[in-house]
């Protein structure tokens, strides 16, 4: 939560969290990212895996400007793989990974 709060503040952007009374899951992250006006995710790996795994998840993921992770790498493995198809690596440090998210047209 650290690296998502300082990336808000390094990029000047306005944080959007889902609901404090619930533990996160990918069906508060898709609400948030559709009724949220936002144009990036920055969470944990799993949220992101488990974003991948639903289709209608994964078509918002890929309308995003950036999918950022922290706390540990997100693996090129089963659903994970099918967000990377579609990505190009954006490096921002060592602290958080990234992956542009929007579909290229080539």
């Amino acid at each position: 939560m650290t690296a998502v709060l300082q990336t808000a503040v390094w990029l000047g952007t306005r944080l959007v969290l889902g609901p404090a009374w619930k533990p996160p899951t990918a069906a508060i992250a898709n609400e948030v990212l559709r009724y949220g006006n936002v144009f990036d995710i920055s969470g944990p790996p799993l949220i992101i895996k488990d974003l991948c795994q639903q289709q209608e998840y994964l078509q918002r993921l890929l309308t995003l400007d950036f999918v950022q992770w922290a706390v540990q790498p997100l693996l090129l493995q089963n659903a994970d793989h099918t967000l990377f198809a579609y990505a190009t690596i954006q490096p921002t440090g060592h602290i958080i990974g990234s992956r542009k998210a929007k579909a290229s047209n080539s």
